[in-house]
């Protein structure tokens, strides 16, 4: 296992809840995010770089990259109010500073005379002042462009499906947080994308595509197909999601002893994966050494990490 090489991340500065992006060489699943102690799961990552999301509130946070083989490399992050992240902004640019430029140009001599009271300042001073109020609408369109120092808050909305149903925003700058934090998530066949679909379900998940992760599909059978367009969804389902069902005389021989899904996402899934990929959902669990009692008084899943009954139905 090779450690990464990160070509750029300290300092990092971003927007509260924005995606960071670190730079290198070497990036693989086996790459962890550990931010003020805290394991925090790349939302994406490939061979030259590594994305996750930054904390939601505002501060200096240490960051620490780790593969699991010792290597650790650590920076500094610091996570700011969007309205605070500095954009690029062309200089202002006035009548005076064209008219000097275009006068700049003219050859010597007394017929090209450039004192205030000559026709070539007076013909310059016209010029200096259509370029000035050009220059300044382009440079008010720059501004509009960028999602950090936009007042266009309305346009930004209607382009971006904002706001979502249910959220209301009491000041310009949430408002303006909300349309960065939109205008630069990932779109399209990424992981950030789906994942963010799934939490749309109030749901969690790590996803992982065969081409980076081949380890995680071990025991996946892909018959003739390219395992390179098989990409998996991986949910992990709580003791309160086990369908335990009890058996009787008219219960038949292949139906489950336990069962648990997610119908909904899944479908969703299904339905939005690219046409040529191979999607596997998996549910796991951090329970170990799991059995399921049948007592008087129902079913009971004890484990051996405590041996205290988790849950209990009828």
């Amino acid at each position: 296992m090779s450690s990464p090489v990160v070509k750029s991340a300290s300092p990092l500065l971003a927007g509260v809840g924005c995606p960071v992006t670190i730079y290198g060489v070497g990036f693989s699943a086996a790459t962890k995010v550990v931010v003020d102690g805290q394991t925090a799961s790349p939302d994406d990552y490939g061979e030259t770089y590594l994305i996750f999301s930054a904390p939601k509130n505002v501060g200096e946070y240490a960051v620490s990259l780790t593969n699991g083989d010792g290597y650790s490399e650590s920076f500094r992050l610091s996570v700011v109010e969007v309205v605070k992240i500095p954009a690029r902004s062309l200089p202002a640019r006035s009548q005076d500073d064209y008219r000097s430029a275009l006068l700049a140009m003219l050859p010597r001599g007394f017929a090209w005379y450039k004192g205030r009271d000559g026709n070539w300042w007076k013909l310059f001073s016209a010029f200096g002042k259509a370029f000035a109020a050009s220059y300044s609408t382009f440079r008010e369109l720059v501004s509009e462009m960028s999602p950090v120092k936009t007042t266009s808050f309305e346009r930004w909305e209607s382009e971006l499906g904002l706001p979502k149903k249910g959220l209301q925003f009491s000041t310009d700058s949430a408002r303006l947080s909300e349309i960065y934090r939109i205008a630069r998530r990932p779109g399209g066949c990424t992981v950030p994308y789906f994942k963010g679909i799934v939490a749309l379900f109030g749901a969690d998940c790590r996803i992982y595509e065969y081409w980076k992760d081949p380890d995680e599909f071990d025991g996946v059978d892909f018959g003739t197909e390219d395992p390179n367009f098989y990409w998996k969804v991986v949910f992990e389902f709580s003791s309160g999601e086990i369908f335990t069902k009890i058996f009787d005389c008219q219960s038949e021989c292949d139906d489950f002893l336990r069962e648990w899904s997610r119908d909904n996402i899944e479908a969703l899934l299904d339905l939005m994966k690219p046409a040529h990929t191979k999607l596997v959902f998996t549910y796991t669990n951090s329970l170990k050494n799991r059995m399921l009692l049948a007592t008087e008084s129902g079913i009971q899943l004890v484990t051996e990490n405590d041996g205290k009954i988790l849950t209990e139905g009828t």
